[in-house]
């Protein structure tokens, strides 16, 4: 536990003094590299913003969490090597995803046509299609659609994949859709809204929408941008840009406005004693919007 907090102090040093903080308030040692090299200025701003105070007051509380108030058995949580994604951590992650689809699936999803918004290695859309829904997948990525559409051939699963945004998906296609899944996407699209607008007009009167993303906060700027990436390593450094995340009620009024029914908001735990992921009420950093049109 030592270790890892002088490891947070010299990496919090460099944080604070990319934020233009002095470093006497914080009694932290010198910085040896600049490892937050992502993290501007802005952080502290939102974060004063949100919470009505002083951009220091923001610097004093992101030390004193880090330093201080370390969770009793975050020493046991597996660190990833530099430059790898931990798959192990993220396949409880998954399970915790398909388990809120199941459940909030109006009763068999079977020959109902599912659009797989980021869809990735096809991971869920391939669970989809093998309870036989009609599922189409599209991401940017063309290393992942390839990747997805390679799993599904040696699966004998059929899925349509598609290599385009949802701007350019949106532009050609005519169909709509009973279940729509946005899944850890909305943390990194510019227009919020715009997605959502379109996203929205893709579903079928009554459908159901499931998004999925990360709270705007103090705790999410610890634990999902600098454990994740610069402590734990569980995701490459620079995936997440903490101005992007996305309070839930942020995502409710813009769905709303849309005529989308909120269902349910449920959050999305790690458990360090397990080293899971477990689905529960408290939604201050992972968490999923159920919606309804």
């Amino acid at each position: 536990m030592n270790q890892l907090k002088s490891q947070l102090a010299e990496s919090l040093s460099s944080v604070l003094s990319s934020l233009s903080f002095p470093k006497k308030d914080y009694s932290l040692a010198p910085p040896k590299h600049q490892e937050f090299g992502d993290l501007s200025s802005n952080i502290c701003l939102v974060l004063a913003k949100d919470l009505n105070k002083n951009p220091m007051e923001i610097g004093k509380a992101i030390a004193n969490a880090l330093l201080v108030d370390l969770p009793e058995h975050i020493s046991d949580v597996t660190v990833t090597p530099p430059g790898f994604i931990n798959f192990k951590i993220f396949e409880t992650f998954y399970q915790s995803q398909v388990q809120i689809i199941l459940n909030n699936s109006d009763k068999s999803i079977s020959k109902k046509n599912v659009l797989d918004i980021g869809c990735g290695g096809g991971l869920i859309s391939e669970f989809l299609a093998k309870k036989k829904a009609q599922v189409t997948g599209i991401d940017e990525n063309i290393c992942s659609i390839k990747q997805a559409k390679k799993h599904a051939k040696i699966n004998s699963v059929r899925i349509k994949y598609l290599n385009q945004s949802l701007d350019s998906f949106f532009k050609k296609n005519k169909k709509k859709f009973d279940l729509i899944l946005c899944l850890e996407v909305l943390e990194h699209v510019n227009d919020v809204e715009k997605i959502l607008d379109k996203i929205t007009k893709l579903l079928n009167p009554g459908a159901t929408l499931i998004l999925s993303t990360i709270n705007r906060n103090l705790k999410s700027l610890i634990f999902a941008k600098i454990f994740g990436e610069y402590i734990l390593n569980w995701i490459p450094i620079g995936t997440h840009q903490f101005e992007k995340f996305l309070k839930p009620e942020e995502i409710s009024e813009l769905l709303k406005l849309k005529k989308i029914k909120i269902k349910k908001i449920k959050g999305l735990e790690f458990n360090p004693i397990l080293n899971k992921w477990l689905l529960s009420d408290n939604t201050d950093i992972n968490y999923f919007i159920v919606g309804k049109k």
